[in-house]
């Protein structure tokens, strides 16, 4: 293989860890692939698993906006002839295969002559195919050309992946939170919490932009999501963008959109989040972390609902309500010149402030038994009760990482506990910090029924927990029967924590 098409390959790769948004990632794919293969276009195409029909998700070249109009049965072309078989083909005269189907061609104008497709899988499933026809310099191409595309098929396959679980995800905190407006989950009981929602109810009736405020963990994305469900906009898009997670460019591209040309590697235009948001809502998490550029952006979209995309000079309306968070002082940040006053005054037009898990400790018991009973149903495992000296060590530990911090203990504990009962005893002997604090309080701790280690604990209990299964593994020659034995927790919870912790396990494993 040239250098030109291994660093091609690896750029494309990159790309899978580099964009959030799965359009970005696969036209990118696409676009390298177009060049390695030194092809007219490139695309890929899509089942819509409703309609039954394949439809051009993404393409290059100069008829891109005419294939995007194209929707076709699944079982016609070459394209179908993939889906239906899963195996790649190669075609050096498509006038001389029977299978082609012309009417792509007379919809948009190309000519094909010679193509290369191959199949979008998720492991045995077939959801799509990415194709490229018509070689530029020789007559057709090759079985090198094909094996290349079976390698862009792969990146675009994990990205349209993570996008559909990502999609999920979002779709189970919707579920969640309505879930929650039902009763069937539990937030907290105590004055302060119920002030929460009594001021969410209110909120929810208007359009006004909110603003959230409270440490990491306490439950800023939960707060949101309710509004937006009790809302009148329950049933249009909510839309969530974590500002922190990405650098100015990016954010920038990600909540306007660009339009195609508008920077190097922008090979197509592709709609910002206020526009995917319109008549929604649009959640931006972590918003004192945006460069003064985005704040001016920002500010005057909530002023005049109007904004342009990147290199675009069409104004767009947006109808998009905004519901910010951040667990930053906003008000020191901007007396430091490090946020706008303006910006900060717009989006403060409501604010709650979500309390922090220790200054409503008598909410701890249930949540750790709400906590409890949900990891006993996902892990299908024996409920975990709590002894009284149990209950009284979590009520008082003041749990730094809030909400989150006591939901992972939680899942810890239902794994690697071996009986139903939890005691004091038991908790200092898995959480470090817990004893830590207990110490410094001057509490009487409990001895350990497992005995402690002279070695200092890692400082993060879930890298904790990954040593000591990876430890175990390797103690048994990666068996896992007997891993799982070793550390006295069922062969279903061994393998739920290896998949959680992407431990990577040896081939004979």
């Amino acid at each position: 293989m040239s250098d030109r098409k291994l660093r091609a390959l690896i750029r494309a790769s990159s790309e899978l860890v580099r964009h959030l948004n799965e359009e970005t990632v696969i036209q990118k794919i696409i676009h390298e692939a177009t060049g390695v293969l030194e092809a007219e276009s490139c695309a890929v195409i899509l089942l819509d698993q409703f309609s039954d029909e394949l439809f051009f998700y993404s393409a290059t070249g100069s008829h891109e906006d005419a294939l995007r109009r194209i929707r076709m049965p699944r079982n016609v072309g070459i394209v179908g002839h993939v889906l239906a078989t899963g195996e790649p083909v190669l075609v050096e005269d498509v006038s001389k295969d029977p299978r082609h189907y012309s009417e792509v061609d007379k919809e948009t104008g190309l000519t094909t002559n010679s193509l290369v497709c191959a199949p979008l899988k998720f492991g045995s499933n077939v959801i799509g195919a990415v194709e490229a026809i018509n070689k530029k310099r020789v007559k057709t191409f090759d079985e090198t050309d094909l094996q290349l595309l079976i390698v862009f098929s792969n990146f675009a396959a994990v990205a349209v992946n993570n996008a559909r679980a990502f999609g999920r995800c979002q779709a189970d905190a919707r579920a969640f939170q309505a879930s929650a407006d039902r009763g069937e989950v539990f937030l907290g009981d105590s004055p302060a919490i119920a002030r929460v929602w009594r001021m969410i109810g209110k909120v929810a009736r208007t359009d006004s932009t909110v603003l959230i405020t409270g440490e990491s963990g306490s439950g800023k994305e939960v707060i949101a999501s309710a509004i937006h469900q009790q809302s009148g906009r329950r049933d249009r898009p909510y839309i969530c963008v974590n500002c922190a997670a990405l650098d100015t460019n990016l954010l920038t591209s990600e909540l306007f959109g660009h339009e195609k040309g508008a920077f190097t590697g922008a090979t197509t235009r592709r709609a910002g989040r206020f526009e995917l948001a319109d008549t929604g809502t649009l959640f931006l998490d972590e918003v004192a972390d945006m460069e003064p550029s985005v704040q001016a952006r920002l500010l005057r979209v909530l002023e005049t609902q109007r904004f342009e995309r990147l290199g675009g000079g069409e104004t767009i309306h947006t109808d998009a309500r905004v519901i910010a968070a951040t667990n930053t002082e906003l008000e020191l940040a901007v007396e430091q010149g490090r946020f706008r006053g303006d910006l900060y005054h717009r989006l403060n037009v409501v604010s709650i402030e979500i309390p922090s898990l220790r200054d409503r400790p008598g909410d701890i018991p249930g949540f750790v038994e709400f906590f409890a009973r949900s990891f006993s149903r996902e892990m299908r495992c024996p409920l975990l009760n709590f002894s009284d000296d149990a209950t009284r060590l979590l009520a008082g530990y003041p749990w730094p990482g809030n909400v989150r911090e006591l939901r992972n203990s939680i899942e810890r504990l239902c794994v690697l506990t071996d009986e139903e009962m939890v005691t004091a005893a038991e908790l200092v002997d898995l959480f470090p910090s817990i004893r830590r604090w207990a110490e410094q309080e001057g509490q009487a701790v409990p001895s350990s029924a497992h005995g402690s280690s002279s070695a200092a604990p890692p400082e993060s209990l879930w890298e904790a927990e990954r040593q000591m299964i990876e430890q175990a593994l390797l103690d048994c020659n990666w068996n896992q029967s007997k891993a799982a034995r070793a550390l006295a927790i069922s062969r279903h919870h061994l393998r739920y924590r290896i998949k959680k912790y992407g431990i990577r396990l040896r081939p004979n494993a």
